[in-house]
């Protein structure tokens, strides 16, 4: 059997099934199944998504994307609109802190080529993530004890 891709817990957003009503939402993984027809089958897996307030709803693994805390997605918008000031707030607010959605919100609202619109993305989040890990990486204790 294959190695699956997520585990319960996992917080998700759908990303695939354009047309479906579930597209852009957010969830928890309750149960995930892995379906094989047979040993060489890496099958398919299957998770059991429960959306707020929603009943358990069955999705395919490849229209699910692992999804970051809400927390970071908004602190990821905040620092959207501080980098591009020239962006409209609530333009900003369908961002999910994924690479390639930037690079396409950058290019449709401000016009940016897609070379242009990369590099600028990949200098943002080498920023971002640095930002982020030294704002969440464990304070050194001091060796002095103040008296």
């Amino acid at each position: 059997m294959g190695t699956m891709r997520f585990k319960v817990g996992d917080a998700v957003r759908v990303s695939g099934l354009s047309n479906s009503q579930w597209r852009g939402f957010r969830g928890v993984i309750v149960e995930v199944v892995q379906r094989t027809t047979s040993e060489d089958d890496p099958g398919i897996e299957e998770c059991g998504v429960r959306f707020a307030g929603e009943p358990c709803c069955w999705l395919l693994a490849k229209d699910l994307t692992k999804a970051p805390p809400e927390k970071l997605v908004r602190f990821f918008r905040y620092e959207v609109l501080e980098r591009w000031k020239q962006l409209d707030p609530n333009g900003v607010n369908v961002l999910n802190g994924d690479r390639a959605e930037l690079i396409m919100f950058l290019q449709e609202d401000c016009g940016f080529v897609r070379r242009r619109a990369e590099a600028e993305v990949d200098e943002f989040l080498r920023t971002f993530y640095s930002r982020l890990k030294s704002a969440t990486a464990p304070q050194e204790k001091s060796d002095s004890v103040a008296a």
